[in-house]
């Protein structure tokens, strides 16, 4: 394991730009909640089906819901 230097350029990379905003995990917690509740008569089926849906997120939104919403409205957050 190495340890993060200031002068390492793959960790200045990361923290220096912004990843993300507070919005992403507010709309992503609000769908989780959403989720599970109207999916909740299913029973044990919910977690495949909320497993199956995060799945197609990550690959259908690469900078996240909120992220690619933004970019599509050409918003700045």
């Amino acid at each position: 394991m190495r340890a993060i230097s200031s002068t390492d350029p793959a960790a200045a990379s990361i923290f220096e730009r912004r990843i993300g905003t507070v919005f992403g995990p507010v709309v992503g917690a609000l769908l989780v909640v959403a989720i599970q509740y109207y999916l909740a008569p299913l029973g044990a089926w919910v977690v495949v089906i909320q497993g199956a849906i995060f799945m197609i997120c990550v690959l259908a939104f690469r900078r996240g819901i909120v992220g690619d919403l933004a970019h599509r409205l050409h918003v700045r957050l």
